[in-house]
């Protein structure tokens, strides 16, 4: 039981099925790329039973290295609460808030997350980091990019932000 859960997991649902005594693993393209299942093995009465595997592995290209200098400048930072409705993941929230928050909005994650019986859906907080590569930031050129960024997460996916 605890293989076959391993093999539901191996890949998303069409890439694995269930043969007779084990399962095959298809690739994208429809091309066999492994099975895996129970092997015929001799042993004493007590064993348990023997699985194997084989699965082909092609060799990625690596991606050429890109330099990235060290930033010039500060970042400035600030944390946002926010109220996610049920069932909204934060991966959602976050492509919201790198879209809305461009082209000054460097780094956000997740990082505090609680549910309270008068929140409807569960409080979320955000680390948001602004940098402009030629210029020190000021408050009042960050403000309203997080002004803008919480409506449009109003708009578009029913986040609000959450009040003390």
């Amino acid at each position: 039981a605890m293989f076959a859960e391993a093999a539901r997991l191996a890949g998303p649902p069409g890439e694995v099925a269930e043969t007779d005594g084990g399962w095959l693993l298809r690739g994208g393209d429809g091309r066999q790329g492994g099975w895996a299942g129970a092997l015929q093995a001799e042993g004493p009465k007590w064993s348990a039973p023997v699985y194997g595997f084989e699965l082909e592995v092609r060799v990625a290209e690596r991606p050429a290295v890109r330099f990235v200098g060290l930033p010039t400048t500060p970042s400035l930072e600030r944390d946002l609460a926010l109220v996610l409705p049920d069932g909204l993941s934060a991966r959602e929230v976050e492509a919201v808030l790198r879209e809305a928050g461009a082209p000054l909005l460097e780094r956000a994650w997740p990082f505090d997350q609680f549910r309270h019986p008068e929140l409807a859906g569960r409080s979320v907080a955000w680390r948001l980091v602004f940098r402009a590569a030629d210029r020190t930031l000021r408050d009042d050129e960050v403000d309203p990019v997080v002004e803008r960024m919480v409506k449009i997460l109003k708009e578009r996916l029913g986040v609000a932000r959450r009040e003390a």
